[in-house]
């Protein structure tokens, strides 16, 4: 890696538009320029479509090269040999995937190298000489790395954990130090610590999301081996929604229309469309078909479409007028109607940054305690997750006792084959010792065998 791309690395290559303006001797080096050349010559204004759409192909990559005075090799005159560069990429082309994006942020990066070699810094200089990356700098580079390859809701969650880690390494003056240095002792101290505020299971997840960060440290050559997937993963008890009954739903949904009729609509997708709480959140008006019952659906399995039950329809969709408003709106936001649910912050470019699906899945789920879980006496792991298993029990139940009353042969069979086409279970056994678990599964009574 040489000099130049590691600084830009370690700090991030916006700062040095300012502190590296001293004026330094040009003959040793060329302007640096980029590549495609056409992004110098023209104003982003003046881009067509088609033309952004083509120099973002895949594949094409956009890069910031020049020249500089090569200290071994001699030209004709005895002077050292102006040598073309390795071209600097810093990921723009993965990190920036739309044009206006990349093209921004890539002048940048040819000013900021530029500014760099005025200083004096050259591309030659030994390894040895080179800056050492601090663990702050070096984690955040990592994780922009990381976020090409997450979902909204786990880039969330990485954030919150390194921003937790970086505190607990500030507070010991240690995130200024190089990446280097943090060790096996530094991980454990701070991961018992978590253990001790919280549970087993938050220590092992913050272990995880640490752990996929040393990997990618690893590859991007700040370290040579990431301790942490060595370190041991702490026995915990899942976490578990317990099921509500059927009388408990009904109880639920009729105190629902009366006091918030947004929660019930929320609730509704859980219960009558199987939908999970995230899968709610990140509905948006584009993403409704309501002539063909559908709704497009990202889940971790990929994207697809779920089908709408006439009841969900009948009890929510038809008392909204999708019509009124943009493709773009949520259909779930804390405005009790389809809106932009913007977070308060703004990204690089000065725009408004949307509310992450995280923080609008907590944001729904806090309100449901609110308005429903502690007012009718429900104790904690009651929450709307809940209602998914008990619509998958009930669905068993109706089933099993159709089939029964049918006299299809292997009734039972049939009724775990009805649950799995919509849990997507492996195994009917599987199937069934999760209705086990959420108390919907019951063999029949033996009282008769003792009489």
């Amino acid at each position: 890696m040489s000099k130049i791309t590691s600084i830009l690395q370690s700090e991030y290559s916006s700062e040095y538009s300012s502190e590296y303006s001293e004026y330094y001797d040009m003959k040793k080096y060329s302007r640096p320029s980029i590549y495609p050349k056409i992004i110098e010559k023209k104003p982003l204004s003046e881009f067509t479509a088609a033309e952004k759409k083509h120099l973002t192909r895949k594949s094409f990559r956009w890069y910031v090269h020049y020249s500089y005075q090569n200290p071994v090799l001699k030209n004709n005159d005895g002077y050292p040999k102006m040598t073309p560069q390795t071209p600097i990429y810093l990921n723009i082309n993965r990190k920036y995937k739309d044009f206006d994006s990349r093209y921004k942020w890539i002048k940048k990066y040819r000013k900021s190298i530029e500014n760099i070699l005025k200083k004096g810094i050259s591309p030659y200089e030994s390894e040895e000489k080179e800056i050492q990356y601090t663990t702050e700098s070096a984690l955040k580079f990592v994780l922009d790395l990381k976020k090409l390859e997450l979902k909204p809701s786990s880039i969330s969650d990485y954030q919150t954990r390194l921003n937790d880690f970086l505190k607990y390494l500030e507070k010991r003056s240690i995130h200024r130090k190089s990446i280097t240095l943090i060790d096996k002792k530094i991980i454990n101290a701070y991961l018992n610590g978590v253990l001790r505020k919280t549970s087993p299971r938050n220590r092992n997840n913050t272990k995880s999301v640490l752990s996929a960060l040393f990997t990618k440290l690893v590859k991007e050559d700040f370290i040579e081996n990431n301790f942490i997937k060595d370190l041991d993963v702490l026995k915990s008890e899942p976490q578990k929604n317990t099921a509500f009954t059927q009388n408990e739903v009904k109880k639920i949904f009729k105190h629902l229309k009366e006091k918030d009729v947004w929660m019930y609509y929320f609730c509704a997708h859980v219960y009558y469309g199987l939908f999970r709480n995230i899968e709610v959140v990140r509905i948006s008006i584009s993403d409704i078909n309501l002539p063909e019952k559908l709704i497009k659906s990202s889940t971790k399995t990929g994207l697809f479409y779920k089908q709408l039950p006439n009841i969900l329809i009948d009890e929510v969709y038809s008392n909204i007028d999708l019509s009124k408003y943009p493709p773009n709106y949520s259909l779930f936001t804390k405005f009790d109607e389809p809106e932009m649910w913007y977070s308060g912050f703004k990204d690089t470019d000065g725009n408004k940054k949307v509310t992450d699906e995280g923080n609008r899945r907590s944001y729904w789920g806090k309100r449901f305690t609110k308005v429903a879980r502690k007012p009718l006496g429900f104790s904690e792991e009651y929450t709307i997750y809940s209602l998914r298993h008990s619509a998958i029990g009930t669905y068993f139940l109706n089933k099993l006792n159709k089939y029964r009353s049918e006299k299809i042969p292997n009734f039972e069979e049939k009724a775990l084959d009805a649950v799995r086409s919509v849990t997507l279970h492996k195994s009917n056994e599987v199937v069934k010792n999760y209705l086990r678990e959420i108390g919907y599964y019951k063999i029949e009574d033996w009282s008769d065998v003792f009489k």
